[in-house]
């Protein structure tokens, strides 16, 4: 830091029988944050002799040694300085309207801590998006040491592991309570495959099997298959997981609707409108037929409604939520998808 010496004593001008005595004050030294700006300057003591009546003009200087005239409002026996970013002294000018002599305070000094940053920072990407083993870690210098560190995920060291790819932000405080914030992003080295159903419902029968929608390296089912296809031997929801070169996977589910009781369903026109629906369901079948039973039950089985020769529900009393709709007609059966808002 800086160093200059304290200017006491008394500068003594003759102006017929009346002296005038420099501004006499102890040195004030404090030390702020980088970028900071330090308490105002409040100085009550004034210069003795002359008149009384005086000017001032707070000056400033860094390790260059001159003296400049202060910025901002500079002419009060006190004053507020800016953000300071190196150690900046400063010092109070009298000047008496009588004689024109002039004196000044001694010097306060504001050393200022060194900018807090990084001084190393090292990434380890993911190797796949889904997977969280990427790090962070960081070096600090500058402030007054003794960093403490605040993460975005909660974490309070300067070096973090187990993340997913992303963005975290860091916070770091020293023992002067000097802070500062920045960013870093953690990517993945690899992209997961491309992969979704083109419905999110399929319909099923004769040989219930559902398939991959495209060519990929591996193949997971729910059911623990690991071709492109699985068997259905239920109605409910099948996921599939694929897997690229890297070893990236991506998921995808479909609810299929496994038809029971007809080699060719298409040849029935089905309709259930609308859907989702909050009030009334219909179920519209080929040639004006009416269903001879619908059983509405929830996903874990639960018959939640069951009506006979009726081709219409009323859903307004039950909850909001994912509906398995039986729909019985000339000995087949039919499954559907309902959702009630």
């Amino acid at each position: 830091m800086l160093k200059r010496s304290n200017i006491r004593g008394l500068i003594l001008a003759v102006f017929g029988v009346l002296w005038f005595a420099v501004d006499v004050q102890a040195q004030v030294v404090d030390t702020i944050c980088f970028n900071a700006t330090p308490p105002a300057f409040l100085n009550n003591s004034l210069p003795d002799g002359s008149n009384g009546i005086y000017t001032y003009e707070w000056q400033d200087s860094t390790a260059s040694g001159s003296w400049q005239m202060a910025q901002g409002l500079n002419t009060d026996t006190s004053y507020q300085s800016g953000a300071l970013t190196e150690d900046t002294y400063f010092r109070r000018k009298s000047v008496s309207l009588v004689c024109g002599e002039e004196a000044y305070s001694n010097e306060i000094a504001i050393m200022v801590y060194d900018k807090l940053d990084t001084s190393q920072v090292d990434i380890e990407n993911t190797t796949c998006p889904e997977r969280k083993d990427g790090s962070l870690s960081l070096s600090v210098i500058g402030g007054a040491g003794n960093y403490s560190y605040a993460w975005s995920n909660g974490d309070s060291l300067s070096s973090i592991s187990e993340l997913a790819a992303g963005d975290y932000e860091l916070t770091v405080t020293d023992q002067a309570g000097c802070s500062f914030t920045s960013s870093f992003e953690v990517q993945s080295n690899n992209e997961s495959p491309i992969m979704s159903f083109e419905e999110d419902t399929v319909f099923v029968w004769s040989s219930p099997v559902i398939g991959s929608p495209g060519s990929y390296n591996q193949y997971l089912w729910s059911t623990g298959s690991t071709d492109s296809t699985t068997a259905v031997d239920a109605s409910g929801s099948y996921t599939l997981t694929v897997f690229n070169e890297a070893g990236c996977s991506f998921s995808d589910t479909v609810f299929a609707v496994l038809i029971l009781g007809r080699e060719n369903p298409e040849s029935v026109s089905l309709k259930i409108f609308p859907n989702p629906t909050r009030d009334f369901l219909n179920i519209q079948l080929s040639n004006n037929e009416v269903p001879e039973r619908l059983l509405l039950c929830d996903l874990a089985g639960n018959m939640v409604i069951e009506k006979e020769n009726v081709d219409k529900l009323n859903v307004m009393t039950i909850a909001a939520g994912t509906y398995t709709l039986s729909i019985e007609v000339q000995g087949s059966t039919f499954l559907k998808r309902v959702v009630v808002q």
